[in-house]
Parts: structure tokens; C-alpha cells; sequence
């Protein structure tokens, strides 16, 4: 039995937050989270970023 497109989308989603780096930065700043693809982590750290604690 095929899937419904919910079931697919919710799937997909999944799979790419998992993939994803949780990182946070101090401050007044905003936005103090982001949900951070691996390849843009080091570019992320640069502007104060910081991996969140898991």
C-alpha cells in the first residue's frame, strides 16, 4: 500500500533534521537558535555561533 503524501513529507522532514547541527549564540542577538546545515557550521561559528550542547 503506497503511502499518503503526509506520511512522505513528514518522512523527508525527518530524514533532514537529522541531518542537521542544533547551534545557539549568546547575547541580544536574534535569533538565538538555528537548525544548521553540516557544511555551514565553521561559516556559523565565525559569526559567534556555537554547536548546542546535546
Amino acid at each position: 500500500m503506497a503511502k499518503k503524501r503526509d506520511e512522505n513529507i513528514d518522512e523527508a522532514e525527518n530524514l533532514a533534521e537529522k541531518k542537521l547541527v542544533k547551534m545557539i549564540r549568546d547575547g541580544d542577538v536574534e535569533p538565538k537558535t538555528a537548525d544548521v546545515h553540516p557544511d555551514m557550521v565553521e561559516d556559523y561559528k565565525k559569526g559567534g555561533w556555537r554547536i548546542a550542547e546535546q
